[in-house]
């Protein structure tokens, strides 16, 4: 008991800052379709004498927040049963051991019930938590012991998860580890992941290479190698090509999205994609145009809600919208912003870097920020 407390208490430090403002869970992870179970522990914590009414409070804010992230959603029942998947049926999400009774682990969050009516949890005032008081546009918390950094993005309530999915050392010979629920470069509470499309290309917060049986493959394989200045690293191969490719994936969480200064190398020739997060067409038409921000040709896409914008800065040939079908958990139709480049080895190692901007609709972009960002990402 004394184990799982010290543990327990331990992952109360860190696993909060997983979830948004509103208590947004990201998708992120097996098991999608369980969905609320992600905030069973939380009332529990009132077993610690270690948390403080404050903590309590926070974490009820999460709690009642995820749950009423799917059950207010029109699209999570059908016939009165949960669907198998995040909001509505999502069939991409779905593993190879669900049945139609999974989606019932759901319940596990109204185990909280088995605690006593005056316990602290529920007497607690809500509130926002430590980042209620943070003055930091991006807020990064970095766990040394999984690799795993959470940037909560202060001004807007959304959390971003980035992890490293390292297969040499998959001692559980976990098979899920290859697809979108573990090899997204991140993962953001407010925009859900989006499947890849390997016919044509599309992906979404991911890179793609055409290999050489001439089918597109997601990078799946990236190994944590430090978190400095700010940027999260990783060191990746491309599948199959091990000792022929490198790939240095280098991000940065800034205020209105993402610098990525990524550095790659092949000794054979590649095309190669990458993807910003993918735009659900929800009761508005996604409005694609052409802007400049900070001197520099943007593509942003609107979908009445939050907007997209791609700026590429170095290495990059081209920028591509594309229009889905099937591939996004919140919408049948989605948009999705793609930089390509077609990799001759005789150029050697190049820089890839390229500006991921993203914001509410109604918001005003941030060009002082975004203007030091590329004088950054430009060099």
């Amino acid at each position: 008991a004394r184990a799982y407390k010290t543990n327990f208490n331990e992952m109360l430090g860190f696993y909060p800052y997983m979830f948004g403002k509103e208590g947004k869970m990201p998708m992120w992870g097996r098991s999608i379709s369980y969905r609320s179970a992600a905030v069973t522990p939380f009332p529990f914590a009132g077993l610690l004498d270690s948390r403080s009414t404050d903590d309590l409070g926070w974490y009820r804010r999460i709690a009642s927040g995820c749950l009423l992230q799917f059950l207010k959603h029109p699209n999570f029942l059908k016939d009165g049963v949960p669907t198998l998947g995040f909001y509505g049926g999502f069939a991409p999400a779905v593993q190879p051991y669900n049945c139609r009774g999974s989606v019932y682990w759901f319940a596990k969050v109204f185990l909280g019930l088995m605690q006593p009516q005056d316990d602290v949890f529920w007497t607690a005032k809500e509130n926002d938590g430590p980042l209620e008081n943070i003055q930091e546009v991006v807020h990064n918390k970095f766990s040394e012991e999984t690799g795993i950094l959470v940037s909560n993005y202060t001004k807007v309530g959304a959390s971003e998860i980035r992890i490293s999915v390292e297969h040499r050392s998959n001692k559980s010979n976990n098979p899920y580890l290859t697809n979108e629920n573990y090899n997204r470069l991140s993962y953001n509470s407010e925009f859900p992941w989006q499947a890849d499309d390997l016919e044509d290309g599309t992906v979404a917060m991911n890179y793609l290479f055409l290999n050489t049986e001439k089918k597109w493959q997601p990078l799946w394989d990236f190994c944590f190698e430090a978190y400095e200045d700010g940027n999260y690293v990783r060191k990746a191969h491309l599948n199959g090509d091990y000792n022929n490719s490198l790939i240095t994936l280098r991000e940065k969480p800034i205020a209105q999205g993402i610098l990525r200064t990524d550095q790659f190398y092949s000794k054979g020739r590649q095309k190669l994609r990458l993807g910003h997060y993918g735009l659900p067409l929800l009761d508005k038409p996604i409005e694609v145009s052409a802007k400049t921000l900070c001197g520099h040709e943007t593509t942003v896409l609107d979908n009445g809600y939050h907007q997209m914008a791609v700026i590429p800065l170095k290495g990059w040939d081209t920028v591509e919208v594309r229009h889905k079908k099937g591939l996004h958990p919140q919408s049948r139709k989605s948009s999705v912003l793609n930089v390509s480049l077609d990799y001759d080895p005789a150029n050697g190692s190049v820089a890839l870097n390229v500006l991921f901007l993203w914001k509410i609709s109604i918001q005003k972009w941030n060009f002082e920020v975004i203007n030091e960002i590329i004088k950054k990402g430009a060099i």
